[in-house]
């Protein structure tokens, strides 16, 4: 072999030509160093492996904890159940705790303080069939390996006291019976589920709670007893909507630069349930077109999740005018509004479950403003006296048993009125 550089003879194993100390290139002599780095590499692979191994087995797992945070859980509900069902601002959230109350179930979830982690689920009551639902969907939100019908099944053996406890990997459900709640704690494996799925056949059987041994009863006549469901949790989400409804419209309710509609704001919200369906209304007067002093009766209710208007219409219209109304209802909840401006009319309000009709009772009818015009007066679309009009009209205001919403110059007020003004009436949803 011969230098590269100069051409005198080199041997393989020399780093450098003896005669003109250049570098020696040949390629027996990259060789050793190419073995080397070889080696090197495979030494920090495995090296790099062997750590992986070391963290992988020595990673404690902690049965205590679930990998979900209220929010994740919510997430992982949803996607099993194939709809926004729950909903994330709809739970009321503590350092240690999470509730959310639906129409036939409550879901309740134990937190780490510091990571919000959840420890524990429990779904109740155990004896409805909606939060029977909940409680199988929460356990294949947490145990992959558990199917729809595979929950029920569990939660019916545990209601039937078939079973005490059941254990599967990843999650352990036991039944309280004095709560008649679900529980739900972590297995000895924790994991989310990423392959459940909630399917529209029904259980072959319902779990039904029983706190005594299972005894025979011999038919009867008797009319079985249903149980009335709780509007609590409505009469909670209305509130809420109504709520965040005053606070992004508080332009319709206070005007800052005009005293003619501050002096009528102290009574224009009421909540009252006006079709008994346990849940309150939302009934306001509202202040329109500022130029020509445009009333609006808005009513809106709470019905299948959302907040609806069920009526918003104009009351009156007329430039100036010191227009009074007085919007009540009778020992029935049945509600009457009247209203005088110059003219005046007495209406009659069916409230239904999403919508309300109104019938005109009554009208006085003014014509001009120069007085040259008598009024006309009407009941039912008749004609009448004026004596016979305020004869009716005073019968009308005597079934007025809780004024809603009103404003009435020559009076302080009235002594059976739960209306509100704006800022009373978000501190009164508020509590």
């Amino acid at each position: 072999m011969k230098c590269k550089n100069c051409g005198a003879p080199l041997s393989a194993d020399m780093p450098n030509c003896p005669n003109c100390g250049a570098p020696n290139t040949q390629k027996g002599n990259r060789k050793p160093l190419i073995i080397t780095l070889i080696c090197l590499s495979a030494v920090a692979v495995a090296m790099a492996a062997a750590f992986v191994v070391f963290i992988t087995n020595n990673k404690k797992s902690n049965p205590d904890t679930f990998d979900f945070t209220c929010a994740e859980y919510t997430d992982e509900m949803n996607r099993i159940l194939g709809a926004e069902t729950l909903q994330k601002d709809k739970w009321n959230v503590t350092e240690t705790n999470a509730v959310y109350s639906g129409g036939d179930f409550e879901i309740g979830l134990d937190l780490e303080e510091k990571s919000q982690k959840i420890k524990q689920i429990s779904v109740g009551p155990g004896d409805r069939e909606t939060a029977v639902k909940m409680a199988a969907v929460s356990v294949m939100a947490v145990d992959p390996e558990v199917s729809q019908q595979e929950a029920l099944t569990q939660l019916a053996d545990l209601s039937e006291a078939k079973k005490d406890k059941i254990e599967n990997k990843y999650s352990v459900i036991t039944l309280n019976k004095d709560k008649k709640r679900f529980e739900i704690a972590p297995g000895t494996d924790k994991k989310k589920a990423s392959d459940a799925v909630i399917t529209t056949e029904p259980a072959t059987t319902l779990p039904v709670i029983t706190t005594e041994e299972p005894t025979t009863v011999e038919p009867t006549t008797e009319e079985p007893k249903t149980e009335e469901p709780t509007t609590e949790p409505q009469q909670n989400a209305a509130y809420s909507a109504y709520l965040e409804y005053l606070e992004n419209n508080r332009s319709d309710f206070v005007h800052d630069q005009h005293q003619y509609f501050r002096d009528r704001e102290e009574n224009s919200i009421a909540f009252k349930d006006l079709n008994g369906d346990g849940v309150d209304e939302f009934v306001c007067v509202r202040y329109g077109d500022e130029q020509h002093i445009r009333i609006n009766l808005t009513i809106f209710s709470y019905h299948a999740g959302e907040m609806i208007t069920m009526y918003d219409e104009q009351i009156y219209s007329m430039a100036g005018a010191e227009g009074v109304y007085q919007i009540f209802v009778d020992s029935d909840s049945k509600l009457y509004s009247i209203v005088t401006h110059g003219s005046c009319n007495i209406t009659e309000y069916d409230v239904g479950e999403t919508t309300v009709s109104e019938t005109l009772l009554a009208e006085k009818v003014v014509k001009g403003t120069d007085g040259s015009t008598p009024p006309k007066y009407y009941i039912g679309g008749s004609s009448v006296s004026k004596t016979e009009f305020e004869d009716y009209k005073q019968e009308i205001q005597d079934k007025a048993e809780t004024y809603l919403c009103h404003y009435y110059h020559e009076s302080e007020g009235f002594s059976s009125s739960i209306a509100m003004s704006y800022d009373s009436a978000c501190d009164y949803l508020r509590q």
